[in-house]
């Protein structure tokens, strides 16, 4: 782990055309070096299936077809219900907890922001590819829905009034850093 003296990380916008407020990248503050991004990913209504789906049919990195099956909400879409965490990284040498509750605090803050572009938000996704990944998750609250029979691979989900309510700090103590 690499300490900084004096100097903490902070938080970036990173656009996209469409719609780019779920996009965020964590920098350290003296060389400007990202260290984490995140993605919480509108889903348009008639995407909300995949979730529902066997992940290596619904997810667009598992197949071969170059046709995204997870469509993102147009801004003010009021039949979007459900964000997509399509992306979420720390690297190594920061995942600390001090670094993962400013994360995840910024997550926080970042969804509120979401629910005031889709007001009829309620539900979130994601899809764990590492066990450590999976343990966060659950540590939050997320319970496993759809599996892959195939595939190791499963669906988790929070409602987002869950998620917003957490106390973060106490859901990650029970992690492990190494």
């Amino acid at each position: 782990n690499i300490a900084v003296p004096n100097c903490g990380v902070f938080w970036q916008f990173c656009g996209v055309k469409q719609y780019s407020t779920g996009m965020r990248v964590l920098r350290r503050c003296d060389t400007q070096e990202p260290v984490g991004f995140y993605v919480l990913y509108p889903v348009a209504s008639e995407s909300e299936e995949n979730f529902f789906l066997p992940p290596r049919n619904s997810l667009h990195l598992s197949s071969a077809s170059e046709i995204d099956p997870m469509k993102m909400a147009v801004l003010g879409d009021r039949h979007c219900t459900s964000i997509f965490i399509r992306s979420w990284q720390i690297d190594l040498r920061y995942k600390q907890l001090i670094n993962l509750c400013e994360f995840l605090k910024d997550a926080k803050q970042t969804l509120t922001r979401m629910q005031a572009d889709f007001p009829n938000l309620c539900d979130m996704y994601t899809l764990p590819l590492h066990p450590a990944d999976e343990q966060l998750a659950s540590a939050l609250g997320f319970h496993k829905t759809s599996q892959d029979s195939q595939l190791s691979l499963y669906w988790m989900y929070i409602s987002i009034d869950k998620f917003l309510a957490l106390d973060v700090e106490q859901a990650v103590s029970v992690l492990k850093f190494d």
